[in-house]
């Protein structure tokens, strides 16, 4: 049986021995009582059972009920297509683990990183991958309320609350009126910063040992031609970007001082 290409084939889509040797002789002998699987296959019959029930879990046998019960395969052109159903899943699962691994790697060698991200899908990776490790402190700064990944970034932002981190955020005056300010404010310390235009630059700083700078190029009327982001773990560098960022929230003021002066104004 080893030397049937399909038995190589369906071992190497993660099919254990007794699982390829039963659904071939379910296919050879048609539908069978698990003892006739057993002594067709070479299978020990205590194992018998669960290898016919994890085939059938994995869409490829059948059971027939009746006295006594029996198994029958499904046809070899419908297990290849449940087969590459769940490989696709596999495989999609996978990549999505691995784009928010990318961010993070570090050459041999390496003892910090700096990494400039291009992709969106990396762009996102690296900002949930910053956020969610933060253990003490997250110190954000908003220059632009991008909302290609504002819902996401709120998310973070929230999750790291509840995680006990104190999370301390400056935002543009631009947003004091947002929705997603007023989320932000609910799940953490938020400040307005002193002046009313603002780079378009985020950066988030986590544990002072790590930051992200997320940056968009000519925004007009809310579209951007470009976005790029620069992460980097190199101690020095992130406790440096932590104290720019500190002395913009240490001159901003409070959203209701703030708040309370334009309306004062109005």
């Amino acid at each position: 049986m080893e030397g049937l290409k399909a038995y190589t084939a369906l071992r190497a889509c993660g099919l254990s021995d007794y699982e390829v040797r039963a659904y071939v002789a379910l296919c050879l002998q048609g539908p069978s009582t698990a003892r006739q699987v057993a002594d067709a296959a070479g299978i020990p019959y205590t194992k018998v059972y669960d290898t016919l029930s994890r085939l059938e879990r994995k869409g490829a046998v059948e059971v027939l009920e009746g006295r006594p019960m029996k198994y029958r395969a499904l046809p070899p052109s419908q297990v290849a297509e449940n087969v590459k159903a769940q490989l696709s899943r596999v495989a999609a699962q996978a990549e999505e683990a691995l784009e928010e691994l990318q961010p993070l790697y570090v050459g041999v060698g390496g003892e910090g990183f700096v990494r400039l991200i291009k992709s969106w899908s990396d762009v996102d990776a690296a900002l949930r991958s910053t956020a969610s490790s933060a253990q003490r402190e997250l110190l954000i700064h908003v220059g632009w309320l991008d909302p290609y990944y504002m819902e996401a970034f709120v998310d973070q932002v929230v999750k790291a609350a509840e995680r006990g981190v104190e999370v301390r955020i400056v935002v543009s005056r631009s947003y004091a009126r947002s929705k997603e300010l007023a989320r932000l404010a609910r799940a953490a310390e938020v400040r307005l910063a002193m002046a009313r235009a603002a780079l378009p630059i985020n950066v988030l700083v986590a544990d002072g040992s790590q930051a992200l700078f997320i940056l968009a190029s000519k925004p007009r009327r809310g579209r951007v031609t470009r976005r790029l982001a620069v992460r980097f773990a190199v101690k020095e560098l992130a406790e440096l970007v932590k104290e720019y960022v500190e002395l913009v929230w240490e001159a901003s003021s409070k959203i209701e001082e703030s708040l309370s002066q334009r309306e004062e104004v109005a």
